[in-house]
């Protein structure tokens, strides 16, 4: 997945400790280097963003590669009739 591995990427660089500007989260359209007192803070804030961000991609990719393992042809359920909550279904 392209996404997830430009976040690992990203991640990677990060705590390489070669990103030397980062976004200011007092005011994220201004740039902060790592003079900056806020330094510290804006690192690991984003560093802690992006891990909670590659956990939330790689669990649904665990989560839809089981739903598409399990897959199995239902019918449509007639009017009236409750609708079929597929993702719960596909994942027992």
């Amino acid at each position: 997945m392209p996404a997830l591995s430009g976040r690992k990427q990203d991640l990677a660089r990060l705590k390489s400790g070669k990103v030397k500007e980062l976004p200011n989260p007092a005011s994220p359209k201004k740039k902060i280097d790592s003079s900056h007192p806020s330094w510290k803070y804006a690192l690991d804030s984003t560093i802690s963003k992006i891990e909670r961000n590659i956990e939330f991609v790689e669990a649904d990719v665990k989560a839809f590669t089981n739903l598409i393992r399990k897959w199995k042809k239902l019918p449509l359920p007639k009017e009236g009739e409750p609708h079929i909550d597929w993702f719960i279904q596909g994942q027992r």
